[in-house]
């Protein structure tokens, strides 16, 4: 196992070993594992087949009946399933269990891995079994965003399973276990090459700086795929293929988290977080702590400096469709991982003043609370500040200056005084746009609150005081189980409905015939999961446009056809083409025919909003259509239970 510095417990005043049964108390790891349950639950509520989730619960219903989905544009050109074996282990449980109920047992099952292989990671790397699990709480805890993406995402996709046999392959490295470490790997990259892609990085790095022979194993590897590329075996066909003109604009648009120059400033102010903490953990670990950090620091700065050159600079097609910017989410895990023992070895330093301490854990504050309301580009300079002046100090041993004292004192007013303010007006912002978000992030703040209290009183109280509340903080993670449990299903009644696969009601099936082509505004689920058809054209359907010449090509052309009628498709996230103004008080007849006219394959359009002077089929739906959005950071939200038919037959 990797020793961590300053190794001693973090609970020095608890003796040597605080996970052991304390006489006459209760030992703290129970609890803890109570509380991660509780923390882990709070803040990934399950809100059903939303966001990548669609994509591969469409991939199986395609597997089960291909005829349903072959003309939908997702599929048309091809798909991203043609490089993983997930859909062939999902489709099955999708036949026999069902859309709603298959999503929430993969997900489940994913999460479980996924907390499994954490903890059995955190243990590995820390031989304090008390500060391991410590470790896994501030992963969760903290902001887990890395670029456009999160680690442990509280839906279903393959990376889910990726993420966790990569996190239980480098726990079985740091063992000596290597080669069930790269058989756990593998299986890794054929569920989500992509997200695999870091932990065989790691793994490779792992081994060659300790063995020269697999430097000539890496060189074979190259070899290897140069040789399928000039065969054409695809992904690698692609190695010297460049985007033109017209493909890399719409990549740049529909795709942005492939190109660093094209993140969103949240994006930057995540990662720019996430190398601060690295940085300062860095500086406070040794030994084989610190080279198993330098590694996936060298794996996740790699892979955005690869990206920039390969995707910014070369518009390179293999390198983009790579990502290789996604190991940031090892880095990222990695870097939180290390809090704990970073937090310990500061505080247990004789080089640090209080000062320098008391700046470190203010600077922890609007980090956490980020997780909740995503403040990131305040709390990511405040930790910046914080880790350089830690840093400093750490390298040089010298006191404070007067300077440095006055910036400790306003890191420490600013992360005090401005982290309540931007907890209120972004629940505010959060209340007046979507209240749904808002009372889901308010929950998980006020249990994540609870719980942070809880460890602190855990990690804080002499032996004396922890025989006397030890039974009831147990008993409190006890209560708060269940509390969260109750709440952990967060869907809502749309998405139930839709999941629950209801019969199409007689007067819609009767409105738009089986073989027709629909576009249903903000019913992308509806049409994929409930109808079992294709929808004509949504923002998401795009995300094969990276891939995909034809893809882009087609998902712009329809797109800009659609432009005229502002739906709620534009306002769905980011990544959607972005045209201008979004605002527009009333469609007209003539956008209609317009957008017929453009799409003369198209045979249905269902809005949310009538149109003036056109006859309309109105369907009345059993429950709303409860649509959120976000776009340029800003939440949207949308609702009706009223969906209005037009023929273009009978407009053109």
């Amino acid at each position: 196992m990797l020793p961590v510095a300053g190794a001693r417990p973090i609970l020095s005043n608890m003796g040597p070993d605080v996970a052991r049964r304390i006489k006459g108390g209760l030992s703290p790891t129970p609890i803890l594992l109570l509380l991660i349950a509780v923390l882990w639950l709070a803040t990934h509520p399950y809100q059903g087949l939303t966001a990548d989730a669609r994509f591969y619960m469409v991939q199986a219903l395609h597997a089960l009946d291909p005829t349903r989905f072959a003309d939908d544009i997702y599929f048309r050109y091809g798909s991203q399933d043609q490089f993983t074996i997930f859909t062939s282990l999902y489709a099955p449980l999708v036949k026999f269990l069902g859309v709603g109920a298959a999503g929430m047992v993969m997900t489940v099952c994913g999460q479980l891995l996924w907390l499994s292989g954490l903890i059995y990671l955190s243990k590995g790397l820390i031989p304090d079994r008390f500060q391991a699990l410590l470790a896994v709480c501030a992963v969760i805890a903290l902001p887990d965003a890395y670029a456009l993406f999160s680690y442990g995402e509280p839906f279903i996709t393959p990376r889910l399973f990726a993420e966790a046999l990569t996190l239980i392959s480098l726990a079985l490295i740091v063992r000596r276990h290597t080669r069930t470490a790269l058989v756990t790997v593998a299986v890794a990259a054929a569920l989500h090459p992509l997200t695999a892609l870091p932990g065989i990085a790691f793994l490779f790095l792992y081994l060659a700086l300790a063995r020269p022979l697999w430097w000539w194993i890496g060189a074979l590897g190259v070899v290897a795929v140069l040789g399928l590329g000039l065969i054409g075996v695809r992904p690698f066909a692609n190695l010297t293929v460049t985007y033109d003109a017209a493909w890399f604009e719409i990549v740049h648009t529909r795709d942005a988290q492939c190109l660093i120059t094209a993140w969103r400033s949240d994006g930057l102010f995540d990662t720019g977080a996430t190398l601060c903490l690295a940085l300062l953990t860095l500086t406070t670990l040794k030994g084989e702590a610190r080279r198993f950090l330098m590694i996936a620091m060298i794996v996740g700065v790699g892979g955005i400096v690869c990206t920039f050159i390969g995707a910014d600079v070369a518009h390179n097609v293999f390198v983009t469709e790579l990502q290789p910017w996604r190991a940031l989410w090892l880095l990222a895990l990695v870097a939180r991982l290390f809090v704990v023992p970073m937090l310990v070895a500061s505080f247990e330093s004789t080089e640090l003043e209080s000062l320098t301490r008391a700046t470190l854990l203010a600077a922890l504050l609007p980090l956490f609370t980020s997780k909740f309301v995503g403040s990131i580009a305040v709390a990511a300079p405040i930790m910046a500040v914080a880790a350089t002046i830690l840093i400093w100090q750490l390298q040089t041993r010298r006191q404070l200056p007067a300077v440095l004292r006055l910036i400790c004192l306003a890191v420490i007013t600013a992360s005090v005084a401005v982290t309540p303010f931007f907890l209120f007006f972004g629940f505010q912002a959060l209340f007046e746009t979507a209240r749904e978000n808002f009372w889901r992030s308010l929950e998980a703040a006020t249990v994540g609150g609870i719980v942070l209290g809880m460890i602190v009183v855990m990690a804080a109280k002499p032996t004396a005081a922890w025989r006397r509340l030890a039974w009831p903080l147990a008993a409190a993670a006890v209560l708060l189980v269940p509390a969260v449990l109750m709440r952990w299903d967060q869907r809502t009644s749309w998405t139930k409905f839709i999941e629950s696969e209801p019969p199409i009601p007689a007067n819609l099936a009767s409105a738009i015939p089986p073989q027709a082509t629909v576009y249903w505004e903000g019913g992308l689920e509806f049409l994929w999961f409930d109808w079992k058809r294709s929808d004509y054209i949504s923002c998401s359907q795009g995300t094969g446009a990276v891939f995909f010449r034809d893809t882009a090509l087609e998902y712009e052309h329809r797109l800009k056809s659609l432009w005229p009628l502002r739906t709620l498709d534009f306002a769905e996230s980011d990544l959607c083409a972005n045209f201008g103004v979004l605002q527009k008080a009333d469609r007209t007849k003539a956008d209609l025919q317009s957008f017929c006219a453009h799409e003369p394959s198209l045979d249905y359009v269902v809005l949310v909003r009538p149109i003036d002077d056109v006859k309309a089929t109105v369907w009345t739906s059993p429950v709303p259509l409860q649509f959120i959005g976000t776009k340029n950071g800003r939440v949207s939200a949308a609702s009706t239970d009223r969906f209005y038919i037009y023929s273009c037959a009978s407009i053109i």
